[in-house]
């Protein structure tokens, strides 16, 4: 047993007051015997021996009420860390406080995020002179929210209470990784880490079967405030896509959402509706299973060019910064294709159908720039939206990795021609390769020996080239027009690539392969009387306007990067990003209107050099916007993370073995519920069990025990 109040124990001394008292009133009585009196002195032993005995058991009560008060204030406790130690030793205490999305739900009690600034407070309070105390905001990571341990507590306090829910994804277990970082600053022998979380599964990183990591040292004291009691009721957007298709103004395009339901119950006539440019274009009434997805289409008619945002909203629910999913498009005004031949009469049909009339005035114009391959530089296709390889014999390796990189990185459109020149071991040797394609087969002899030719067999009219080009619906039968194929190239194995026409030897005829972020379509003929009468069909100048259109976008459509999630970096492409000059500067505005500088900087990939825009504060959902002075040159859409979307509970023992795999021995870590005073619990686990309450009570007994007697002994 330890005593938390140890300078009271001299207040023992006071005991001996009752025994001091007690032998002044002792007095040397003289004895008179009276022979009238003696048959009363055997009576009067009696009673003297009873008088003496209450006086004794007096002296004791009143003597131990005095020690059990002593004790009582001197506050002892059983099994305390502290045990054998002076009681005012010093403490580091270090709050990881949760402030993620899911934090903003909340129960009968009020948001967890407010409970649990209640709760930091509580814990501020135990804090003393020399204490020191370190905040640490899950949304704050990789960076401690405070530069290091302070001793300033009201500091600590003004930090606890500005902290705001943040839409953003981050584990406890990299909270707890900085909170030891941190701890190694601290000397102090008491150490002791706070957990204020809502304790949902997601908030555990993925348990994995690592070996034990002693990121603590011995002695380490973690408590866990567990704030949710019940799994969230939660409904959220799960993703926004917006499936291949024309982005044109004035032409419909369908934006596509799956919706989840992570609770318990079904929802009903849930409303789901898409803004767009600002304004609602559309809603529909969903039912979504407990458990289960739903898709949701909207179809979407722009009009006007240049960036557009959109969004898609749900009711409001028990977590509602999962109700929004935002996507962007680019509405082209004008696309910029640059056709490589190796003169001009193998490019001369190409050329003609780009530079025609657009059959739907609405359309983004074409602008078409020529050059040969040796003409092929990164300047010229860093200008193009498309590149067009009509007939070339070759490519150097510069070139080569030139188009892989712009496709891959850029998000730039190749439209492929064979031609009479085409070196096809050259070819399949070096380009094909660096492109993601199968070899080819460059001269069909056998379809030449035979005298024969094919048609076209099979088209694909849900592909968004034909979207707008007929008439008619393009599931609709009507006939198109096949042009007689006599000699052709064709790919050894399809399996990476999509067919889009098929001939009536199954072979492709048009086909499609995604490659990174850009787009490959490739033409199994030249555009040239002597491969087909391809160039002379009617279908030739739309079937080739609208793939420069669909190649131009790329593989992602309009978007400018995979889904980004709060929270997270992003490098971006130069060269995805449509500047009016190089020389003027980038800003980043935010969804809340801040605006931050971006610099350009350029990484470097073996022999060649990809210049980048790091995005690192994205930290809110929403549209971001990079501008060059006024003008918009690319729209983010940044989405909620759909780990903070699921309200499941995690299982008791989740804690235990993420502090176990950093070295806290589970016997280190006390669970504290909302239902007791977190202090009281606190000072239980530095102290031990204190014991004063038993020692006033004991006090009480005996003083009351003390009155009986004492009014006993008047009355005699």
């Amino acid at each position: 047993m330890t005593f938390l109040n140890p300078l009271v124990l001299f207040g023992l001394a006071a005991a001996a007051i009752p025994i001091v008292l007690h032998l002044l009133n002792i007095r040397k009585l003289q004895t008179i015997e009276f022979s009238t009196l003696r048959f009363l002195k055997e009576l009067q032993k009696n009673r003297m021996r009873k008088v003496k005995l209450r006086q004794w058991l007096l002296l004791a009560l009143r003597t131990l009420l005095i020690i059990l008060v002593v004790f009582a204030f001197s506050r002892p406790a059983l099994r305390g860390s502290f045990a054998g130690l002076d009681s005012h030793a010093k403490t580091t205490i270090v709050v990881v406080l949760d402030n993620t999305a899911s934090m903003a739900a909340s129960n009968e009690r009020g948001s967890y995020l407010l409970q649990a600034r209640e709760a930091a407070l509580s814990i501020a309070s135990l804090l003393t002179e020399g204490d020191d105390a370190l905040l640490i905001r899950l949304s704050d990571l990789p960076s401690p929210s405070m530069t290091a341990l302070t001793h300033d507590i009201a500091a600590f306090r003004d930090a606890i209470v500005q902290t705001q829910t943040a839409a953003v994804h981050r584990t406890l277990d990299d909270g707890l990784r900085l909170a030891a970082r941190m701890l190694e600053q601290s000397r102090n022998l008491n150490q002791e880490i706070y957990l204020l979380t809502d304790n949902r599964r997601t908030s555990y990183a993925v348990s994995t079967e690592s070996a034990q990591e002693h990121f603590f040292r011995t002695g380490v004291k973690l408590f866990l405030v567990p704030l949710a009691e019940r799994p969230l009721e939660n409904t959220g957007i799960a993703s926004v896509l917006i499936p291949p298709s024309l982005q044109q103004k004035g032409k419909p395009f369908v934006v596509k959402t799956v919706i989840h339901n992570y609770g318990t119950q079904t929802v009903s006539n849930i409303l789901a509706s898409l803004f767009f440019d600002g304004a609602r274009v559309a809603q529909k009434n969903l039912t979504v299973g407990a458990g289960e997805n739903t898709t949701a289409e909207f179809t979407v008619i722009p009009q006007r060019t240049g960036f557009c945002g959109g969004s898609i909203e749900l009711d409001d629910d028990d977590l509602e910064s999962d109700n929004r999913g935002f996507f962007s498009v680019y509405i082209p005004e004008s696309i910029h294709a640059l056709l490589v031949a190796p003169d001009a009469s193998s490019a001369q049909y190409i050329r003609l159908a780009l530079t025609a009339p657009l059959q739907d005035s609405s359309s983004a114009r074409i602008i078409v720039r020529d050059a040969t391959p040796a003409q092929l530089t990164s300047q010229m296709v860093s200008q193009s939206d498309v590149i067009i390889l009509s007939g070339i014999p070759s490519l150097t390796e510069t070139q080569t990795a030139l188009l892989s990189s712009a496709l891959k990185n850029d998000g730039k459109g190749i439209l492929l021609f064979p031609g009479m020149l085409c070196d096809g071991a050259a070819w399949n040797r070096n380009i094909m390769p660096q492109l993601g394609l199968p070899a080819a087969v460059w001269t069909d002899t056998a379809l030449q020996r035979s005298g024969a030719f094919v048609t076209f067999a099979n088209i694909d009219r849900e592909h968004p080239i034909f979207q707008s080009m007929f008439d008619q619906a393009p599931s609709s039968k009507k006939n198109i027009e096949s042009p007689h194929i006599t000699r052709r190239m064709f790919l050894t194995s399809e399996q990476r690539v999509r067919s889009i026409i098929t001939l009536s030897d199954t072979k492709s005829f048009l086909w499609e392969k995604g490659f990174g972020s850009g787009m490959l379509l490739g033409f199994s003929v030249a555009p040239d009387p002597a491969w087909s009468d391809f160039p002379l069909k009617g279908i030739f100048l739309p079937l080739l306007q609208q793939s420069l259109f669909y190649a131009a976008q790329g593989a992602s459509g309009s978007g400018l990067t995979s889904t980004v999630f709060a929270g997270n970096s992003i490098d971006l492409p130069l060269s995805r990003i449509h500047r009016k000059s190089a020389q003027q500067q980038l800003t980043l505005a935010a969804p809340d209107s801040t605006e931050e500088i971006v610099i350009p900087y350029n990484l470097n990939r073996g022999n060649s050099i990809l210049p980048l825009v790091s995005l690192e504060h994205i930290r809110l959902t929403g549209l971001y916007a990079i501008r060059q002075g006024r003008d918009t040159v690319a729209l983010l859409p940044v989405q909620p993370d759909p780990l903070e979307s699921d309200g499941a509970l995690a299982d008791a023992s989740a804690t235990t073995r993420t502090a176990a795999s950093l070295g806290i021995p589970s016997g280190a870590i006390t669970t504290i519920t909302q239902r007791v005073n977190i202090s009281s619990v606190v000072l239980q686990s530095r102290y031990g069990v204190e014991l004063w309450s038993y020692f006033l009570l004991a006090a009480l007994c005996v003083a009351i025990i003390e009155m009986l007697i004492a009014k006993e002994s008047k009355n005699d």
